[in-house]
């Protein structure tokens, strides 16, 4: 992998607060992106929105915590708060895609 673009992604199934996910926690930690949180992982673009009711900012504030934490080298995120909710990338397009756009033409060249 090469690189990656997520909006308002689950990145911690351990979040989740229902029944099945309690009884299947460590299948739940295998599943979590963060869980494979390392040095070397590979450039990051992330969108999120305060008002997402689908899958929480916290998903999106804890990764890049972790990525940090980690020190990755490439992470770049950007969080809004203008109610965008879920469909955040679609709804702020005329920031995003230029921004996805850039991302992807300084991590992989023209």
């Amino acid at each position: 992998m090469q690189a990656v673009v997520a909006s308002a992604t689950p990145t911690d199934f351990t979040l989740f607060e229902s029944n099945e996910q309690k009884r299947q926690e460590e299948l739940s930690k295998k599943l979590s992106p963060i869980t494979y949180v390392h040095k070397n992982a590979p450039p990051f673009l992330l969108f999120h929105d305060t008002a997402d009711k689908t899958v929480d900012i916290k998903h999106s504030d804890t990764f890049v915590a972790a990525l940090k934490k980690a020190k990755a080298k490439d992470v770049t995120y950007k969080s809004y708060n203008n109610g965008s909710g879920h469909g955040v990338s679609y709804k702020n397009a005329d920031e995003t895609v230029p921004l996805r756009e850039e991302f992807f033409d300084r991590v992989l060249g023209k």
